[in-house]
């Protein structure tokens, strides 16, 4: 196993997705610094620390560590939706503060959104895309969290989204878009 690999394609799953690396530990559940050093190659990643962003973002272990060519499989895809479940009610809310205007069929993306967690249905799409959905689906869900504003007024101005947070919400909200209307992924690796 080659580490410089490894620490490219950790860099490379977490910056394909625009995440910065102090919002990254929000969907890998491992700290700033933690993957920061793994990133940098100052440490390696421990096995639960693995499983955790191969969990993340629906990779494998074997493609993280340059073992095979290939990052998605139905296993970790599906370790991935099982995580975090895509349901209609999460690709409704994950659109709901996109500009209509900016999504065209959006009769489309509600028939699809409604369609999604059936199995028959989301097992026909490709891996990728569907790690798209995944992910795309959670960081939204996220950010959204992290950044509602709480009842007190007094707190509120904290909680609001960055203009950073609100250009990338922007653009997972029309690759969401695109992953179920046009199943055009969001990149490829």
């Amino acid at each position: 196993m080659d580490l410089k690999i490894l620490q490219n394609r950790l860099r490379t799953i977490r910056t394909a997705y625009q995440l910065p690396i102090n919002e990254a530990p929000w969907i890998c559940k491992v700290s700033k610094s933690t993957i920061s050093n793994w990133e940098t190659g100052l440490r390696l990643p421990t096995i639960d620390g693995l499983y955790d962003i191969t969990v993340a973002y629906g990779i494998s272990v074997d493609w993280l560590c340059d073992l095979s060519p290939t990052p998605y499989t139905e296993t970790t895809v599906a370790r991935a939706e099982e995580a975090f479940p895509v349901t209609t009610e999460t690709l409704l809310d994950a659109i709901a503060g996109a500009p209509v205007n900016g999504l065209p069929d959006i009769g489309r993306y509600n028939d699809i959104a409604h369609r999604y967690p059936d199995d028959d249905f989301r097992t026909r799409l490709p891996l990728k895309l569907r790690a798209d959905i995944t992910v795309l689906t959670h960081v939204i869900d996220e950010i959204t969290v992290r950044t509602e504003p709480p009842a007190s007024r007094a707190v509120m101005k904290r909680f609001a989204l960055t203009e950073s947070q609100a250009r990338r919400m922007a653009i997972y909200r029309t690759a969401l878009y695109n992953a179920l209307v046009k199943q055009e992924t969001f990149f490829d690796l």
